[in-house]
């Protein structure tokens, strides 16, 4: 059994581009294996970008590479279509997509393929989120502004990482 107060685990992001074997590795050397992103594969594996499809007004430029939210127009829309499914508890409506998050899904199925332990051991993994002080002072507005001093945006921000957060433990 390890020793549950020193267990070992990686930050998350890795310099490879598939996840093939990856999952794997890390699930056998680890304590607690998190999932791999793979920022060097694709512009949408950034940890801030695989974050934000459910967000309101966010501007995904893959050309630039660059994500932002739009706050010139009128973004009630967008957010009546963000908070509805917090107000019904749809935490499924936070789940990390395939195409953002490849290495979520392949070590879900990585820890799902293992044995199931015996009792007397826990098996443990990582998920994560970008927190929302990074993300608030990185993504920004149109004008450059950082997200996090706009009340709607900093809101927003700190549920979907929350709701995000709790889909991954359900997974």
């Amino acid at each position: 059994m390890p020793n549950l107060n020193f267990l070992t685990t990686h930050v998350g992001s890795v310099p490879y581009q598939s996840a093939e074997g990856l999952t794997d590795t890390l699930a056998s050397l680890l304590d607690a294996p998190a999932w791999p992103q793979f920022a060097s594969r694709t512009f949408r594996e950034n940890m801030y970008v695989q974050f934000s499809p459910t967000l309101p007004a966010v501007v995904e430029d893959a050309a630039k590479e660059k994500i932002y939210f739009n706050t010139r127009t009128d973004v009630s829309s967008s957010l009546e279509a963000f908070y509805t499914p917090i107000l019904s508890d749809d935490v499924d409506a936070f789940a990390l997509r395939q195409e953002y998050a490849a290495g979520f899904f392949a070590m879900l199925e990585t820890l799902r393929s293992k044995e199931v332990k015996p009792s007397s051991e826990q098996m443990w993994a990582k998920g994560q989120v970008t927190g929302p002080i990074s993300f608030g002072l990185t993504v920004t507005d149109q004008d450059l502004r950082a997200s996090l001093y706009n009340e709607l945006l900093s809101d927003a921000i700190i549920k979907n990482a929350a709701m995000n957060a709790r889909w991954q433990v359900r997974q």
